[in-house]
């Protein structure tokens, strides 16, 4: 039996069919107003569907594995001991409860939330202190050529225009420093709620009171370090 997606649910198939409207406006122009229209609805309704069409194959197969008595179990360590182990299927029927947990998607949506607005933050304070020091760079090593650029950007005018021509570079910059940063560790605050959710329900499970890093092994590839150790 599938359940009826609740309102943050809805909530996240709105945000996920806006951004692929975006994207699809950014990507596909056309000159047609109707036209643009009919890019922009197909974009953000073949979003939902394949949104709800992953959802529902995630929820079938957590649901077979709940339903499955050889799946077998997993051996739970934390911060590399060993403290027990789970079966698969109880493993299955803690995935499942996060996955439709109202108050999960919501507290996931709000950390998503609070980071973009750290990472806007982030690229309004970068992105002038590295337009100064890039022009500091430029007047030092570059005189001649910034000399020019300030001509032919003396108007209110000009300058529009060439800001507007440099808006796509330097969003890509921005966005590509971003994800840099994002794959060294800096996390700009972003938090896997669903992650914590098992871990700690996991860890209560193991009658395990301590906070820290959860690993899950399965028991047969266990079986087999302890025999090639002994």
């Amino acid at each position: 039996m599938h359940r009826v997606p609740s309102l943050p649910h809805l909530v996240v198939l709105l945000l996920i069919a806006a951004a692929a409207s975006a994207v699809a406006d950014f990507f596909f122009v056309t000159r047609s107003a109707w036209g643009q229209c009919a890019v922009t609805a197909v974009a953000g309704v073949g979003a939902i569907v394949l949104s709800l069409r992953w959802l529902k194959v995630l929820d079938d197969r957590l649901h077979a594995r709940v339903l499955a008595q050889d799946g077998g179990d997993w051996s739970v360590w934390v911060n590399g001991v060993c403290v027990g182990s789970i079966p698969d299927r109880l493993r299955a029927m803690f995935q499942r409860e996060a996955l439709h947990a109202p108050e999960l998607i919501t507290q996931q949506l709000l950390n998503v939330l609070k980071t973009l607005v750290t990472v806007a933050n982030y690229l309004f304070t970068a992105l002038p202190l590295s337009a100064f020091w890039i022009a500091v760079v430029g007047v030092a090593f570059y005189p001649d050529e910034i000399r020019t650029l300030l001509k032919e950007t003396s108007s209110i005018e000009a300058l529009s225009m060439y800001l507007r021509s440099e808006l796509v570079p330097i969003t890509v910059l921005s966005l590509v420093s971003c994800a840099l940063m994002f794959a060294i560790g800096y996390r700009f605050g972003l938090r896997n709620v669903y992650d914590e959710f098992l871990a700690r329900t996991i860890r209560q499970y193991c009658n395990t009171p301590a906070e820290g890093d959860v690993t899950l092994r399965p028991e047969r590839v266990q079986s087999l370090e302890s025999k090639q150790a002994l």
